[in-house]
Order: C-alpha cells, then structure tokens, then sequence
C-alpha cells in the first residue's frame, strides 16, 4: 500500500470527532482524503475540518460535477446551494494556499 485514502464527511458540531477519526488513519503512509464536501456540516466547519486536517491529510482530492458557481446560484436547490458553498471555500483557499497544504506539493 503506497498511501491511505478515505471519505470523511464532518458532521455538525463534531469537526474535533472528525479530526480524532483522521488521526486514526495515520500508519506511516501518505494519507489522502478523499471527495471532501460538506455534506452533513456547515461550510464553515467544512472549511476549519479541511484547513486543521493539513497537520495529518498530505492532500485532497475532490469531485467535481462542472457547474459553475453561477449555474449553481440559479436553481433553487439545496445540492446547488452545497455545491456553491464548497465551490466558493476552495476558490478563496486558492488565494491563501499557505493555510492548508496542497497534494501537488
């Protein structure tokens, strides 16, 4: 096994939990998480799970359905709206890539 990958979707009100759970993933190998969303917690929690999960994640590796963010404002759906919100955390990550580390390193 070359790296550990793993789906970790922190829940609302239990980022600290999440993080626990992550740590346990630590084997002396490369861990990857994989497809983050912010899926049962706010983007705000999303946004602290993946920024404070730098100090055990070496990377992210997300999936991306190819709509805009404008197409995503449009409709009037919660995916869209979750999709935004996700969306929106990495373009302004992006400004500031020194708060989390990046899997292309």
């Amino acid at each position: 096994m070359d790296f550990v990958s793993l789906q970790l979707y922190p829940e609302k009100g239990k980022v600290t939990e999440a993080l626990a759970t992550l740590r346990d993933f630590t084997v002396g190998k490369p861990v990857l998480i994989d497809e983050p969303f912010p899926l049962h917690c706010s983007v705000a929690e999303f946004g602290e799970f993946v920024c404070q999960s730098g100090e055990v994640a070496n990377g992210w590796l997300g999936f991306y359905w190819g709509r805009t963010p404008a197409e995503c404002r449009a409709p009037d759906e919660i995916a869209d709206a979750m999709t935004l919100g996700w969306l929106e955390f990495f373009r302004h990550q992006a400004g500031s890539v020194a708060s989390f580390r990046m899997l292309d390193r």
